[in-house]
């Protein structure tokens, strides 16, 4: 891992694909609206017609982890640090975002290293206990595949402590730190689970 200016570059030997960690407010213009148009057509029912979804200076603690070909956005994720409520304990999380893989460069393993990169990212972070995702049934073998396990007993919500909603989204996934306890663990399965108000 180096540092290349504002940017974090990694280098994955075994396919030579160069790994960017781009925060939010140092984003190329070029690199900015591949991104908002990803997030407009895949997911639009979350983004709609706002550009200003990524706003680089309102938003600090977005990352975006993307591989690029030739000013070409080839793969894309981005993170989010924030805290949230097991119980009545709190931990900082890195929850997981607009992870794609554009479709002709699918099959190389890129998603894969994305998330590797990102997991080696949040276990240099102290204060991260976990990683956290929503996805898709479909996507679930791939994200195991890499680590990460889903918690099918979580009780997940979102919004005011005091009037919470119920998130519905997908299968919840988790890749814990290396410093996570048991403790914590059996925590995530049995206590309720307080998101704040951003599902990221």
């Amino acid at each position: 891992m180096c540092l290349s200016g504002r940017w974090m570059l990694l280098t994955i030997t075994r396919t030579m694909a160069e790994i960017q960690i781009i925060h939010n407010r140092d984003l190329p213009e070029f690199l900015y609206w591949q991104i908002i148009s990803l997030y407009r057509s895949r997911w639009g029912e979350i983004v709609g017609r706002r550009t200003d979804w990524f706003a680089r200076e309102m938003d600090r603690t977005r990352q975006h982890f993307v591989i690029v070909e030739e000013k070409h956005l080839i793969v894309h994720a981005t993170t989010h640090t924030q805290s949230i409520s097991i119980g009545d304990e709190s931990i900082q999380i890195l929850g997981i975002g607009g992870v794609y893989t554009f479709p002709a460069y699918r099959g190389a393993s890129y998603a894969s290293q994305i998330m590797r990169a990102i997991a080696d990212y949040a276990n240099a972070q102290t204060e991260i206990a976990m990683c956290i995702l929503f996805c898709k049934p479909e996507l679930q073998p791939l994200y195991e595949s890499v680590g990460w396990e889903r918690l099918d007993s979580a009780q997940l919500h979102f919004g005011e402590r005091n009037n919470p909603q119920t998130v519905e989204r997908g299968f919840l996934m988790v890749r814990y730190a290396n410093s996570v306890t048991q403790e914590l663990r059996d925590l995530m399965q049995t206590k309720a689970i307080y998101l704040g108000n951003d599902l990221w």
